[in-house]
């Protein structure tokens, strides 16, 4: 009888112990470069929502030598660097994962290259290569779609079932953001 009654409690256990440790593998964004920098294309989005509110307008974005990144890829242009800079917090745990430049930088590309993005009319996308370390979205396939919705661009969407090294940007559009 004893066996039977210390089978469920044995359960109960397990169950406890891994509700308690899901969170916390999940949450682990100094570990996890997937997770920080989803956290960080986050607080990047809330500083240019910010700018939008400052200034009526999104920050202005470049490529090559006009842009922070200066590559083919979008980012923030330079001239809107020092303002878009003021609107994001200063604390170590956002500021570990920023440029030089003191913008949030995409973990998997380099140690100062800054996270993607793009505006158009009254929409925006962030986006990071992903744990592959190659973009899959670019200005081209940008210019051509008819919206930045999440829907147009399942392709080149990481998808982290296929593994830490699939193919596929982490992307997040104005649209997907609930303020």
């Amino acid at each position: 009888m004893n066996n039977n009654r210390e089978a469920p409690d044995t359960i109960r256990s397990i169950v406890i112990a891994v509700l308690f440790l899901i969170p916390a593998i999940g949450c682990d964004h100094e570990r996890n470069p997937v997770n920080r920098a989803r956290l960080d294309m986050r607080t990047f989005a809330l500083a240019i929502e910010a700018y939008h509110e400052a200034n009526g307008k999104f920050p202005p974005w470049a490529i090559g030598p006009d842009s922070i990144n200066q590559s083919d890829i979008p980012s923030l242009s330079k001239e809107s660097l020092k303002q878009f800079s003021n609107l994001v917090p200063d604390s170590p745990e956002i500021t570990n994962g920023m440029t030089k430049n003191g913008i949030f930088r995409d973990p998997f590309v380099g140690t100062d290259t800054s996270l993607s993005y793009y505006y158009r009319d009254s929409d925006w996308v962030i986006w990071s290569a992903g744990p592959n370390g190659r973009y899959e979205l670019n200005l081209d396939v940008l210019r051509t779609s008819m919206e930045l919705t999440s829907d147009l661009f399942v392709d080149y969407r990481y998808d982290p079932t296929n593994g830490s090294s699939s193919t596929g940007d982490l992307i997040i559009f104005r649209k997907d953001i609930v303020y």
